[in-house]
């Protein structure tokens, strides 16, 4: 799975849990800063994330995701891997 088809998952993700509209999501987009994003957003994210893509996301690599390009950076190896 390449970057483009991650980024069009994370616009149908983050559309899907916190009605952000997908021309709004940039590989580039802080997730608290540009999409509005609480901290308790973040966890319903990490959650939504681990749902989707079957990875488990501890909480300091939430801590180290601040935008979207983040978050793909982190399941794109783990995808690759097999990683759960």
């Amino acid at each position: 799975m390449d970057d483009g088809d991650l980024l069009t998952q994370f616009r149908g993700m983050l559309h899907e849990e916190f009605s952000i509209e997908p021309d709004r999501v940039r590989r580039d987009s802080r997730l608290v800063d540009d999409l509005g994003l609480d901290s308790l957003d973040l966890v319903s994210a990490s959650l939504a994330i681990e749902d989707r893509w079957g990875v488990r996301l501890e909480d300091e690599d939430l801590a180290a995701i601040a935008t979207v390009g983040d978050a793909i950076d982190w399941v794109r190896p783990r995808l690759q891997q097999g990683a759960v």
